[in-house]
């Protein structure tokens, strides 16, 4: 059975369709208008941006995400248009952008609104729109670090004006003017007089705005800094821009009003427990009694399960706490499997019982254990099968909106991940109520990274001078998302230190949620609830769970050994599992000169003082595009496992790894496979597998002749059917796949075929027949021409292979001077001795012995075996090996075939690129494509392509003629259309590599894993030597021996 190609062809096709879809254009690349001359009255405002010692000011305490409104009714809506309370901000502003503080003139924030300045709307990051230039820094600050000194020349800053329609019915009111998140640091001024400030970019701010309004012709400004001393605690790997990128709006509440609350939520037994507490806030000059405050929690929304409502007095000017306890009998609990809702209404009332105030919000039910060294949901084990999520959009930034972002949670759902790593900050408010919605556990993580000065020995976590930012960062994060249920944990920052200051936070969570664990890593090591690891080698005995914060790397072409890892986490109690880096690249459309779309990274805006590349280590593209390494994670994080009892009799057994039951939605099939052909399939009838249970079933293969040579598989397939937005669809959620022993095949007869002729040149040998011709070059010992019907089938030698075009992982472990040492080796060969053997009358031998300019000179010999029925067998030994301190990065043969050998067709491991610590998930086959197609253009240039457990491979032309390879045993195999050393010479993207009018073949013995970035940095001999069989026919189809024959007769003979 042969499947088409690769998916990816279409990628760019996907890349013009969102593009058109977007609300702006692909990035741009010139700055619009800047004032680059100095005023002559210098800046006016508070130094608050270089000042640590002030975080904020005028801003109210944060508080839990909930959307007040006037009614139930409106609350129900969740949408704040239905509110006569409430305006947006969002939309055009004026705007003035300045290179640096030392521009903006004095008193701007007092200027009336000013018709000749330009207009922008927001949400939006300004960069995007030609104004500045992005910035990328894995690592480190986009500036000189020199704490606290913020830099004044390249610091450029924003100033922002809007009017105000402030209607006569807010009179009576408190009016908010409130920011979800703008970057970096920013003042906000009502008509001239200073408001308030914020430092924490990723925090929602409220600002009461009321003393400064007018009755009419009011106006807002915004002074936004890129940068401050706040930078050096925003120390993330993403991107660096600017603007209002968030929502933002005005609000006007009553002056008594619902402050806060907090819903915290527990199971016992079959009993929900509901522990709420309201804050009320009387802002009048006035005392209340008799006010009244009624909950009521509802199960899908109409379902009430809970009703009360207590009376309270309140004096002006204070505040008031009240706590109600519910208790939910047969309550269904929330878990990634089931996550089941129910809806807190909360309703503030005068003494008339006319409702003042009205909020509804989404909670869950569920447990949490984490005392022993296992984490335990619902009482049940759990595995976090994770991602690491930044917010980013390919052609907004930061911008993402509501379908953007439950496009991610229902990708993630459908490829078996079940949680995500908020990295590095709270992320929109929109995206829990998704999260929450879809199933996802969340790691919450504060906007906390000091890493830039961690680098340079500056540990922050224990100047006492800083410690409230520390923990008002922490505050911010903890107090906004306290009542979601599927945050899991709390993680306190990230390389932040682990000094005083990070255990005072930890302790105000741990005084706020005694119920979720609380962490943080910093270089390293861990502190909390959870033991937080990037790898087993820091792994420390304890009796705390484990949880890898950073489980393995897909940065380029990468995620190697992550099927050791979890299996590791599997088989082990004690690991509750971890998060893959990333869920997508972070890189932007962006178009050549000719209008050609390609992603953008670092340097790629022209400026300097980016990290490159660092940005692309999604499991998919920034525009959602999956990549291979996302089935690789599908495939191992399947709710079941599948394993074989006894091949021979068809007997298998299926473990339903769910904790919670689904009912009747799972539908079980086989399919037995002849060398990638389906011969026989069909369905497990009336089988049902409860959570956590396991059956025995029976595959039926033995009831038909399994021919000698042929390969059978078989592949055990179950999917789900699920309802999405009013639809069905069936999911695949697990596959796993499992190859019969083989047979031999049968000897092909070389005295059906004209013997061979051999002559000798001085410089050459030539070996022909009826069928073929080959040239072999004696000053290389290589086959330098292979000519069938009168066609060339080679334009450059069969030479062996030593390079690997450096992946981003190669280059991040600084092992690329390492690779390039290999990459003309198999050039520099020193003939040893070499012999023709025709004295046997079904094959010519020719036999070369060499070395190798290594470490030390390596013995290398190729024993080439020629046969009449144009069958050439390539054997290359290596001895010595453990001379090395690494294995070369690649071992095999590489030569290139005329652009006319375009169909390729192979049985292996397909249809994505595989590799030997990356495979498993991509089942062995038959599939088909052309080399053109496999030019999928990467981000950055690097080793790409490669197929895995390979049988056999063939290079064909339209006129029949043909090349195939086939193994003596499993090997690598690669078909690229242009000349591979193309990938690691220079070119910055993709879409830089052109075709060529050949096709390079790579035919491996070994190479390097791909590595997750972090701890494959050797790669020692794992023998002394090695033997790589390979064997080359050009025999026309209808006279060959079928390919799943390989090579075993030829070599016996």
């Amino acid at each position: 059975m042969e499947k088409k190609g690769n998916p990816f062809i279409y990628l760019f096709g996907i890349m013009c369709l969102l593009t058109t879809h977007c609300k702006q254009d692909v990035p741009k690349q010139t700055i619009e208008k800047i004032v680059e001359s100095k005023p002559k009255n210098p800046i006016t405002l508070p130094n608050y941006w270089k000042d640590p010692k002030v975080m904020e000011f005028g801003r109210e305490a944060p508080r839990s995400d909930f959307k007040p409104f006037e009614t139930t009714e409106k609350a129900q809506s969740q949408s704040f248009q239905s509110s006569a309370y409430h305006r947006s901000l969002n939309g055009f502003w004026r705007y003035q952008y300045f290179t640096g503080p030392d521009y903006v003139p004095g008193e701007i924030e007092k200027s009336p609104i000013n018709i000749n300045w330009l207009e922008k709307s927001f949400p939006s990051c300004i960069e995007l729109g030609g104004i500045g230039k992005p910035i990328f820094k894995n690592y480190g600050l986009p500036f000189e670090s020199n704490y606290p000194q913020v830099p004044m020349d390249s610091n450029t800053v924003l100033v922002l004006q809007k009017p105000l329609d402030i209607s006569t019915q807010w009179k009576s009111r408190d009016v908010f003017a409130v920011f979800e998140g703008i970057s970096s640091a920013y003042f906000v001024y009502v008509n001239g007089q200073l408001a308030g400030y914020n430092e924490d970019s990723k925090a929602v701010s409220e600002f009461n705005i009321s003393p400064f309004l007018k009755d009419e012709n009011n106006m807002i400004s915004l002074i936004i800094f890129r940068w401050s001393d706040a930078s050096y605690f925003e120390s993330h790997n993403m991107w660096s821009m600017t603007g209002i990128y968030r929502n933002s709006y005005l609000l006007a509440r009553p002056k008594c009003r619902i402050k806060d609350f907090y819903a915290k939520t527990d199971v016992q037994g079959n009993q929900g427990i509901l522990d709420l507490d309201v804050q009320v806030k009387n802002n009048a000059a006035e005392n209340y009694s008799g006010y009244q405050l009624q909950v009521q929690l509802f199960q899908d929304t109409t379902k009430e399960v809970f009703n009360k409502t207590i009376t309270f007095d309140i004096n002006q000017q204070s505040e008031i706490k009240k706590n109600i306890v519910a208790q939910i009998k047969n309550v269904e609990t929330w878990s990634d499997e089931h996550p089941d809702a129910y809806y807190l209404f909360i309703q503030l009332k005068n003494a008339q019982g006319e409702t003042q105030e009205a909020t509804v919000y989404l909670i869950g039910f569920n447990s949490i254990q984490y005392k022993s060294k296992s984490f335990l949901v619902n009482n049940k084990l759990l595995k976090i099968k994770g991602v690491v999520r930044h917010e980013f959009h390919p052609i907004t930034g930061y911008v993402v909106d509501k379908d953007w972002m439950a496009n991610d949670a229902d990708l993630m759902k459908l490829n078996n991940i079940n949680a995500v790593r908020n990295s590095h900050y709270p992320q929109d408010p929109m995206w829990y109520t998704i999260a929450h919605q879809y199933g996802l556990y969340l790691m919450d993580e504060a906007n906390l990274n000091t890493s830039s000065l961690l680098s340079q020995n500056i540990d922050l976590s224990a100047d006492t001078s800083v410690s409230k930012i520390y923990l008002q960062r922490v505050k911010n994060m903890f107090e906004r998302n306290k009542n979601y249920c599927n945050v899991l944990t709390w993680s306190l920052g990230y390389n932040c230190g682990l000094g005083d200051n990070t255990k005072l936070a930890y302790q105000y969570i741990k005084s706020r949620d005694s119920k979720r664990p609380v962490s943080v890593q910093s270089n390293l090591k861990s502190f909390g609830d959870l033991v937080l690891v990037n790898s087993e080698d820091n792994i420390s005995n304890g009796s705390k769970p484990v949880l890898y914060y950073r489980m393995s790397s897909n940065a380029g072409n990468g995620l190697g050994g992550l099927t050791l890892v979890w299996d590791h986490i599997k088989n082990n109690d004690n690991k509750a599992g971890g998060f893959i880096e990333d869920w997508a690249d972070q890189t932007f459309f962006m178009k050549t000169n000719k209008g050609k779309l390609y992603f953008g990274y670092g340097g790629n805006f022209s400026e300097t003082n980016s990290d490159s590349f660092r940005c692309v280590n999604g499991l998919m593209t920034s525009n959602k595009t999956p990549k291979a390494s996302l089935k690789i994670a599908n495939n191992l994080f399947s709710p079941f496992t599948v394993s074989a009892i006894d091949l021979n009799k068809g007997l298998f057994e299926i473990k339903n790894d769910h904790l919670e039951n689904h009912g009747d939605v799972f539908n079980y099939f086989w399919t037995v496979v002849e060398n990638g052909d389906k011969i026989k399939e069909g369905k497990f009838e009336n089988l049902m597998i409860d959570a956590g249970l396991k059956k025995t079933v029976r595959v039926d293969y033995n009831s038909f002749t399994r021919n000698p040579g042929s390969e059978y598989t078989i592949l055990i397939t179950i999917n789900k059917k699920s309802l999405n937005n009013g639809m069905y669809r069936f999911v695949v959620v697990g596959l796993q796949q499992f190859i019969l022993p083989k047979s031999a095949g049968k000897p092909i007869n070389q005295s059906a075929f004209q013997k061979l002729k051999s002559t000798e040149e001085n410089n050459s040998i030539h070996i022909s027949n009826n069928l073929y011709s080959i040239k072999i070059d004696k000053n290389k010992g290589l086959i330098s021409s292979w000519i069938c019907k009168n066609k060339e089938l080679l334009v450059t030698p069969i030479k062996p292979n030593f390079y690997r075009a450096p992946t981003d992982n190669d280059i991040y472990l600084n092992q690329s001077n390492e690779i390039n040492f290999w990459k003309t080796l198999g050039d520099q060969l020193t003939i040893v001795s070499q012999s023709l053997e025709t004295n046997h009358p079904d094959y010519i031998n020719y036999i070369v012995k060499a070395t190798l300019p290594a470490s030390s000179l390596l013995p290398i010999e190729f024993r080439y075996r020629f046969y009449p029925s144009a069958d050439v067998v390539l054997e290359m030994k290596i001895d010595h090996l453990d001379q090395l301190k690494n294995m070369p990065p690649r071992i095999g043969w590489i030569f290139e075939m005329p652009a006319v050998f375009g169909t390729v067709q192979w049985y292996g491991r397909g249809p994505l690129e595989s590799y030997q610590d990356r495979k498993l998930g991509l089942n062995i086959g038959l599939y088909k494509s052309t080399a053109s197609e496999f030019n999928i253009p990467a981000v950055r240039p690097q080793e790409m392509g490669n197929k895995s457990d390979v049988r056999w491979l063939s290079l064909k032309t339209f006129e029949g003629l043909y090349l195939m390879a086939l193994g003596q045993s499993e090997f690598e195999a690669n078909v690229l259309p242009f000349n591979y050393n193309k990938l690691g010479t220079g070119y910055r993207h993709g879409i830089d590599i052109l075709n060529d009018p050949t096709n390079t073949v790579l035919l491996d013995y070994y190479q390097w894993p791909l590595g997750d970035g972090y701890s494959n940095k050797s790669h020692p001999p794992s023998s002394k030597s090695i033997h790589f069989t390979i064997r080359l026919t050009s025999q026309d189809e209808s006279q060959s021996s079928i390919p799943s024959h390989f090579t075993e007769s030829l070599l016996t003979n």
